[in-house]
């Protein structure tokens, strides 16, 4: 028998192999790369999940048959980011044209994301960060790519300082958070003083500036990504936390700080000696 038989034969049985490990529900569809345009696709991502890869707007295949990541309704979501997964898309759904007349190369040429996933924004879904003013909003980053960068610098009146909560967390997690981590600084910038760093999936408690703005700054690394974050902020008063211990009372002054009276006996800023 030719080589080029035995190559065939081979080919078939290990075709056959993968097709009898994967779950039962999972099927392999023959379709070839169509060319090296849609390498981007070609990717590992899951374990088991070979599968057609569909873009979400146009419902037409935008990848090939790959392990790809699969949605809750045992399809393909080309562009959604699970734990674990290294691919790095946004977007929720890309129609034909171009973005802004000049970024054209999501997916193929001709192609644009109309539709990011929440934080991200762009023709290509990799921008994020903003200046918020307002009494209360929200940072929500849905899934992160590799190597991302974001920043939002959250301004609220004078008198008043900011509560953030972290309603929900999912990061890589170390011990010294030093590679996927959410920083909130004290004031407008990245050069405050650092008030929290935070990692993995466990929230923290309510973190407050000591001012009318906070810095948030968002990173990841090169290697794994999860779900993202999502945290709410709102003005309040310094007084709002009840800051003075042993039944003092919090007296706020024009600059927004405050001052705690405290009852007989006790001293300190805070009431606590």
């Amino acid at each position: 028998m030719e080589l080029g038989c035995w190559t065939q034969l081979g080919l078939t049985f290990l075709q056959l192999l993968l097709i009898s490990s994967l779950p039962r529900e999972y099927t392999v569809i023959n379709e070839a790369c169509p060319g090296a345009e849609w390498n981007i696709m070609c990717r590992e991502c899951c374990e088991y999940d070979q599968i057609e890869c569909v873009c979400p707007g146009k419902k037409e295949v935008v990848g090939y048959t790959i392990p790809c990541c699969r949605n809750e309704e045992n399809e393909c979501d080309s562009c959604l980011i699970h734990p674990g997964c290294t691919i790095f898309e946004n977007c929720k759904s890309c129609r034909n044209g171009s973005w802004g007349g000049t970024l054209d190369d999501f997916y193929v040429k001709g192609f644009y994301c109309a539709e990011c996933r929440a934080g991200w924004y762009g023709g290509d879904c990799m921008r994020c960060g903003q200046v918020l003013r307002a009494p209360k909003g929200q940072i929500l980053l849905e899934s992160y790519p590799l190597n991302a960068h974001c920043e939002w610098t959250i301004h609220t009146k004078p008198g008043f300082i900011i509560q953030l909560r972290f309603v929900m967390l999912s990061l890589e997690f170390d011990y010294m958070c030093q590679y996927d981590y959410v920083e909130v600084r004290d004031g407008d910038n990245r050069d405050g003083q650092i008030i929290k760093r935070v990692c993995g999936n466990e929230r923290p408690a309510p973190i407050q500036s000591t001012g009318s703005s906070l810095h948030v700054l968002f990173h990841s690394d090169g290697s794994k990504n999860f779900d993202g974050f999502h945290a709410i902020f709102e003005e309040i008063t310094a007084c709002s936390s009840s800051p003075c211990f042993h039944d003092g009372t919090c007296v706020l002054d024009k600059a927004g700080s405050y001052k705690c009276a405290c009852l007989a006996g006790y001293t300190g800023q805070r009431c606590e000696n």
